[in-house]
C-alpha cells in the first residue's frame, strides 16, 4: 500500500486555499464549491481556537501517563484489516433499519477465530453501550471527542463481556474518562490528528516520529474509522451504518430531538451545552425502501431532512476525501453507503437556489462522481458482495447469510424547506 494523502489533504484544509487543491484535484469542485470550503474552514478554526488548549492539556496528560502502556493503533493493530471489511456503526436514527442484521453478523462473524474473521465491527462511543445492550461486542469503540460529556458512555456499568472491545482514542482524549477505562483493566491504541501542533507535541513527549500514527478524522467518528481503516488497519472496504449526519425534518424541536439518535438518548447533547437539533437548516436526503414489486430490490426516495451545521461538515468531509482519494492509484478502497438513509452522499448541482429543493433533477448521489469507490447499498446488499467475492478469493465454503439483492434508484422528491447555507 502506497503513502496515504492524509496528510497533503489535512494540511491544505488547514491552511486552506480552495484554487490550488481544486487544481491539484479537480473532481473535487463537484462535491465542493469555494463557499462551501471557506466554511469549513471557518468551523474549524472556530472549533480549534475554542477547544486547542483543553485538548493540548489532554494530549500531554495521556502521552505522559497512559501512552507507555497501551501505544498506538499502528503498534498494536497495522494490518489488521486486510481482506477484512470494517464496518462503521453510527448512531443515527436509521441504524434502527439494520439493528437485528448487524446482530445476525456479529454471531456469523463470531464462528471463526480472530484472524479468519470476514469483518471487523467499530462503533462510536454513543452506540457502545447499545451496542452491548444487544448482545453485540465490537472490536473497536471509537473516540474523537475531547469533551469529559461522554464519560458515562465509556465508562459506567459496562458487562464484562465489553471489557474486550479496543478504545481507539485521539490523543486529545478527555484524560479522566481514558484513564478510568484503563483502570477498569481495558485497553487503548492512541491514534494522532493530522495538526501541526499535536504532532510536535507527541514528538516532544515519546520521541517517535508522528507520521505513521497521524490520520485526518474531520473531527467525525464515522470519518475517522474510514480514514484508519485505509491508512492502519489497511481495510479496503467501508461499511457505513448509521452515518445518516441528518434526522428526519419536525418542526417540533422536541421531536427533533428524540429522533436525533437511534436509542434516542439526547442527554448528553444536553450535558454538553451543544442542542443541534435546535437548527433547522435542511438538505435533501435519501431513503430506501423495499421494492413492492421486485423483492431483493429497493426504491430510493428523496426526502428533506434535518441537519445541523456541525452534522453537514463532516458530510463534506467524508465527500472531499473520498473524492481525492479516489484518484489516486493506491488507494483502491470501496465506500458502501448503508446507512439506507440521510444526506451523506448526496449531491447537488445548484447549491445557491432557495428553489433546489423542488428539483429532483438538481440531485445526484456520490456513486456518479466516483462510481467505483463509492456504492449506495444497503447494508444486506453490501455484506453479500463482499462476502461473495471473499469467499471466492479465501476458497472457504461459509456460506452466504443473506440472499443478495441489488438497488434500482426509483427518485422522488417531497416537498420545500429551509436549505442549510
Amino acid at each position: 500500500m502506497g503513502n496515504p494523502p492524509h496528510r497533503s489533504i489535512s494540511k491544505t484544509m488547514e491552511q486552506p486555499n480552495y484554487k490550488e487543491f481544486i487544481d491539484s484535484c479537480p473532481e473535487v469542485e463537484k462535491v465542493v464549491d469555494e463557499q462551501m470550503w471557506d466554511y469549513i474552514s471557518r468551523c474549524d478554526a472556530f472549533t480549534r481556537n475554542t477547544m486547542d488548549e483543553v485538548w493540548k492539556r489532554n494530549a500531554k496528560k495521556n502521552l505522559k501517563k497512559l501512552y507507555p502502556k497501551h501505544k498506538s493503533l499502528t503498534h498494536s493493530f497495522l494490518g489488521f484489516g486486510k481482506d477484512k471489511a470494517l464496518i462503521g456503526v453510527g448512531a443515527g436514527p436509521s441504524l434502527n433499519n439494520n439493528i437485528n442484521h448487524l446482530e445476525k453478523l456479529y454471531h456469523f462473524n463470531s464462528r471463526f477465530s480472530l484472524k479468519d474473521q470476514y469483518f471487523i465491527i467499530a462503533t462510536c462511543n454513543h452506540q457502545f453501550k447499545p451496542l452491548l445492550n444487544r448482545g453485540i461486542f465490537p472490536h473497536f469503540v471509537f473516540l474523537t471527542d475531547g469533551g469529559s460529556h461522554i464519560y458515562d458512555q465509556l465508562c459506567k456499568d459496562i458487562p464484562k463481556l465489553g471489557q474486550s472491545s479496543i478504545l481507539v482514542a485521539n490523543i486529545y482524549g478527555d484524560h479522566k474518562t481514558l484513564r478510568d477505562w484503563a483502570a477498569q483493566g481495558r485497553h487503548i491504541c492512541f491514534t494522532l490528528p493530522m495538526g501541526e501542533d499535536y504532532q510536535k507535541i507527541f514528538k516532544d513527549i515519546t520521541g517517535e516520529d508522528p507520521t505513521p500514527f497521524a490520520v485526518g478524522s474531520g473531527g467525525n467518528v464515522l470519518n475517522t474509522m474510514f480514514s484508519t481503516g485505509i491508512k492502519i488497519l489497511h481495510s479496503n472496504r467501508f461499511i457505513a451504518l448509521g452515518n445518516d449526519l441528518s434526522y428526519p425534518y419536525d418542526p417540533n424541536i422536541d421531536n427533533r430531538r428524540k429522533t436525533f439518535y437511534a436509542d434516542g438518548d439526547y442527554s448528553v447533547n444536553i450535558k454538553k451545552g451543544v442542542d443541534e437539533a435546535k437548527d433547522r437548516y435542511v438538505w435533501l436526503g435519501f431513503r430506501m425502501r423495499d421494492n413492492p414489486f421486485q423483492e431483493g430490490k429497493k426504491i430510493i426516495d428523496l426526502e428533506p431532512m434535518s441537519t445541523s451545521k456541525q452534522m453537514f461538515m463532516y458530510k463534506i468531509w467524508v465527500e472531499i476525501h473520498a473524492v481525492s482519494w479516489a484518484n489516486q492509484t493506491d488507494e483502491r478502497f470501496i465506500y458502501y453507503n448503508c446507512s439506507e438513509s440521510g444526506i451523506t452522499g448526496m449531491m447537488a448541482k445548484d447549491k445557491s437556489s432557495p428553489k433546489i429543493l423542488e428539483d429532483p433533477d438538481n440531485w445526484y448521489l456520490m456513486d456518479d462522481v466516483i462510481p467505483k469507490r463509492w456504492r449506495t447499498r444497503s447494508f444486506l446488499q453490501a455484506v453479500n458482495q463482499f462476502l461473495e467475492a471473499n469467499l471466492i478469493c479465501r476458497e472457504k465454503d461459509a456460506g452466504v447469510i443473506i440472499s443478495p439483492g441489488r438497488t434500482d434508484s426509483v427518485l422522488s422528491v417531497g416537498q420545500n424547506h429551509q436549505v442549510i447555507r
